[in-house]
């Protein structure tokens, strides 16, 4: 009973002086704002093809304008830019992006709305990494776009219904 008595009281007093100790400096709002707290770590980090990079969207806030950036693994060293966010004219900001199977192409999301509790309607973008072409997809915000295998046409919704577009002819169809 002593022995029980005695841990309890130990534990409460060590809890005591670690919660008296752990927190004198004053969080203030600049703090909050200003990013001191934020970690600094990966988002997603999408492995490429070649086996020896991995891209990854970087957002820099001093000069309001995203990046997708390209890394080495052996060395964690940036390799190169494949697009950044002050280049091209449409774009303000890249929420999130995904490459074409043969990584050709990328499909860029932006202005992102919230509809239901998993569901985005979304302003998205083809850029073509060899042509350095941006495309809209549609001209309306539109959900799920996804690239065919061969990287030619992304399908997508729209108001409940499915359309593809051929990204060589920039014909779009709807098929439901």
């Amino acid at each position: 009973m002593k022995l029980l008595f005695l841990s309890r009281f130990l534990l409460l007093f060590f809890t005591a002086t670690t919660l008296i100790h752990a927190q004198q400096k004053e969080i203030t709002l600049q703090d909050i704002w200003s990013g001191t707290f934020r970690t600094q770590g990966l988002d997603v980090l999408r492995s490429l093809d070649n086996g020896k990079e991995y891209s990854v969207l970087n957002y820099d806030r001093s000069n309001n304008a995203s990046t997708i950036d390209v890394y080495e693994y052996k060395s964690g060293e940036k390799v190169r830019t494949l697009i950044n966010s002050q280049q091209l004219s449409n774009i303000e900001y890249i929420i999130s992006y995904e490459f074409s199977d043969d990584e050709k192409k990328l499909l860029i999301s932006t202005q992102l709305q919230q509809i239901y509790r998993r569901s985005t309607l979304g302003t998205y973008y083809v850029y073509d990494l060899e042509s350095k072409e941006l495309t809209r997809v549609s001209e309306e915000k539109i959900q799920e776009p996804t690239f065919s295998k061969d990287g030619t046409r992304i399908a997508y919704g729209l108001n409940n219904d499915l359309f593809i577009k051929d990204l060589t002819s920039g014909t779009t169809q709807q098929i439901t």
